[in-house]
């Protein structure tokens, strides 16, 4: 059996496990042996294909890695939450008060100033606290 067939094999083999793990890492060393498999099939030596099946899989999960990472960052920027009504009706004597939100209880906390009773609007989250904004 030749280098190319062997390579082309590992490609579908590693392809086939990250479908069914859902690894992008998997995919990166399928598009190695790829690489590696064409490289092969142009009768490079055995040495340039690995380098290349290396080489192509290094840079594929340093890419796959920022991209998790970027969109990691993007994701846990995403709050619904923010800019959304809530009513608040008892202030406690600290300052901060208890309001209802998406069917939960929540603590409440000015942005600036003191809570008063009206409607605010939810500016951020700080651990347990909604922070709010006079709407």
């Amino acid at each position: 059996m030749s280098l190319t067939v062997i390579w082309f094999i590992l490609t579908l083999v590693f392809i086939i496990a990250e479908m069914l793990v859902g690894s992008l890492y998997l995919f990166a060393l399928s598009m190695g042996c790829l690489f590696a498999g064409t490289f092969a099939y142009f009768d490079f030596s055995a040495d340039t294909q690995a380098i290349i099946a290396g080489i192509v899989t290094i840079l594929g999960a340093i890419g796959f890695y920022f991209l998790k990472r970027k969109r990691k960052k993007q994701d846990s920027d995403d709050n619904f939450d923010i800019g959304q009504s809530v009513h608040v009706t008892e202030i406690k004597e600290d300052g901060s008060a208890t309001v209802m939100h998406r069917g939960a209880r929540w603590q409440a906390k000015a942005k600036t100033g003191n809570l008063s009773e009206g409607y605010w609007t939810i500016s951020e989250i700080k651990g347990i606290y909604l922070i709010l904004e006079q709407k």
